[in-house]
């Protein structure tokens, strides 16, 4: 703990003995590389939870682990690690290139994190990590902070400053991001490639400068009670929106907020242009309710809009439209609009199937804009034959 001395082999011998290990405060970092975590290894110091852009230099005395000069694997590596925990620790890369934590571990509990100036904060490139826990953490000034986890939930924690925020390749599926924080991203907040089913629950995205999210060729993500601010600070495509579609599908934002904004002293450009800008028709199945997207300096949805999709009861939005057919009184429709045991209205040919046939009160029916009328009757020809008595067709 001298910032000098290389501690990593005294890390590995105490975790080795299956013993807790506890790293005191101090006011210099201790300096380790491919440190190895065993599965129930526990590590735990006490340091306070950071903020972006402070270092190990700059911060008050705590418990901090610091890359070695030219560690550029990982600090601490939890590859094939079950139910192992790391709490209340200050991990600084020191901008050497090494992941900060490992990918690869199964059950990994990470609270009171601080991990900064590191290749991946948590993850590594091309690897995944399942099952884990990460909460009341700070993931600051890394190439990405959190990448490639799958069936993970990651609540109260800000991802801030990176060059992305998490990043969810093909496989990164089934994950929970609760009250968590993006901004000031210098990419996107959150990227997904043929990522699925994942969902964000009233988060906060903050000044993202391409854009917040990104959503590319993935589906099935949900977007619950988010308030998105001031994205999309490079002010041009695709950085002009909060979210960001590109052949993705089956997506759902429901309350959430959409504001424009500056920074905070009042300088930068007044953004985003849209909530949304979809690219291509190759979108399908959005849905957009109980919203407010008035939050724009152009418009709500930009670009093409998404096949199949559908805006319902949103502020700053013009009328409501749907996707799929509608039913009222069944849960299958099988037609644009089915009334259960009453009609179904198709572009083809519609059916009613009521027994009382149908009542016009007043008005009439037409075809091709001619009103029909049992007193004048015209078939096959425009001009009307009036008839006065019983006319019988053979």
């Amino acid at each position: 703990g001298d910032g000098v001395t290389d501690d990593s082999s005294a890390f590995n011998a105490a975790l080795a003995s299956g013993v807790t290990v506890l790293v005191p405060n101090s006011p210099t970092p201790y300096k380790v590389c491919n440190v190895l975590v065993p599965s129930g290894a526990v590590i735990e110091g006490g340091a306070p939870l950071s903020y972006a852009g402070q270092t190990a230099q700059t911060t008050t005395v705590k418990s901090t682990i610091q890359a070695t000069t030219g560690c550029s694997s990982q600090i601490f590596n939890v590859q094939s690690a079950v139910s192992a925990s790391i709490r209340e620790l200050f991990i600084d890369g020191a901008g050497q290139g090494a992941d900060c934590i490992s990918s690869g571990s199964t059950q990994l509990s990470l609270q009171g994190i601080t991990a900064l100036r590191c290749n991946n904060g948590f993850g590594s490139n091309g690897g995944y990590t399942s099952d884990a826990v990460v909460k009341d953490s700070e993931f600051a000034n890394n190439t990405t902070g959190i990448q490639g986890i799958v069936d993970t939930v990651v609540s109260n924690t800000a991802l801030s400053a990176n060059v992305n925020g998490v990043y969810l390749p093909a496989g990164a599926d089934a994950n929970n991001f609760i009250g968590d924080r993006f901004e000031w991203n210098t990419n996107y907040g959150v990227t997904a490639f043929q990522a699925s089913i994942n969902q964000f629950l009233g988060g906060l995205f903050d000044r993202n400068y391409i854009a917040a999210v990104y959503l590319n060729q993935s589906t099935g993500f949900t977007f619950s009670g988010n308030d998105f601010r001031r994205n999309g600070r490079n002010n041009s495509f695709p950085g002009i929106a909060d979210v960001y579609l590109n052949a993705t599908a089956s997506t759902t934002f429901t309350g959430v907020t959409s504001q424009t904004g500056t920074d905070d002293n009042g300088s930068g450009p007044l953004t985003p242009q849209y909530f949304l800008s979809s690219n291509g028709t190759s979108n399908a199945n959005i849905v957009l309710s109980s919203s407010d997207l008035s939050g724009n300096t152009v418009a709500p949805i930009g670009g093409t809009t998404p096949a199949n999709f559908s805006q319902i009861g949103n502020l700053g939005v013009t009328g409501s439209s749907f996707l799929g057919n509608i039913g009222i009184g069944t849960t299958s429709p099988g037609s644009i609009l089915s009334v259960q045991g009453v009609a179904n209205w198709t572009a083809a040919t519609s059916t009613y199937y009521s027994t009382g046939g149908i009542n016009l009160t007043a008005g009439c029916f037409a075809i091709a804009n001619n009103c029909l009328s049992f007193g004048s009757l015209a078939f096959g020809t425009t001009t009307a034959n009036a008839w006065s008595q019983l006319q019988t067709f053979t």
